[in-house]
């Protein structure tokens, strides 16, 4: 009898906690983009100073500065939660676009130039034989940006440069505020 009265005592407990996980009960919490921060590595994430470095070995990698607009705290005390809250930024950043100090690249234009790179190393040289339409996919697009905060976001260069030069890559984000916030990296050796 104690078993079956423990029993459902525990069931009981574990329905409470599956509502206390539903949808607003974990709360909402609003961070507001404030600043893009831009370092510029090799696909190892080894600093560039000063020396040339392959088009493809080289890795952008964005965060999203953001302060803390609002907590949306549960009043139920009775319940235990086992979800975390939906993080977001209510000025997203919806649109990217890119400029180059020197001329890159002919053919393409400057945002068409990188990649969104989630795994380290591409080889785009075989890349773009083997499966151009998996490469292609890669491509950014001017729709790029950041939906939330405490996401990184990594480009590389999916093409080569018409000779190696010294480039400096100039980044501007539009939030949905009509924010603009501009990065540019320092000067970078590129070759192809």
């Amino acid at each position: 009898m104690k078993r079956n009265i423990l029993l459902g005592f525990l069931l009981i407990g574990l329905v409470v906690m599956e509502w206390g996980c539903m949808g607003s009960a974990c709360g909402e919490q609003r961070y507001h983009a404030d600043d893009i921060q831009l370092v510029t590595q090799t696909f190892r994430g080894e600093t560039i100073i000063n020396r040339p470095i392959k088009y493809d070995s080289l890795v952008f990698v964005f965060d999203v500065n953001s302060t803390e607009v609002s907590i949306q705290n549960n009043k139920m005390s009775f319940s235990v939660y086992a979800c975390d809250p939906f993080f977001f930024l209510e000025n997203e950043i919806t649109k990217v676009e890119v400029s180059t100090s020197t001329e890159y690249s002919s053919t393409q234009s400057e945002t068409e130039l990188f990649a969104q790179n989630l795994y380290g190393y591409i080889d785009f040289d075989s890349l773009w034989v083997q499966d151009s339409t998996y490469a292609s996919s890669l491509l950014l697009d001017e729709t790029f940006g950041f939906r939330g905060p405490f996401q990184r976001q990594r480009l590389s260069l999916a093409y080569p440069p018409i000779q190696t030069d010294t480039f400096q890559f100039t980044f501007q984000f539009f939030d949905t505020e009509g924010n603009i916030f501009e990065t540019t990296t320092d000067p970078i050796i590129v070759t192809p």
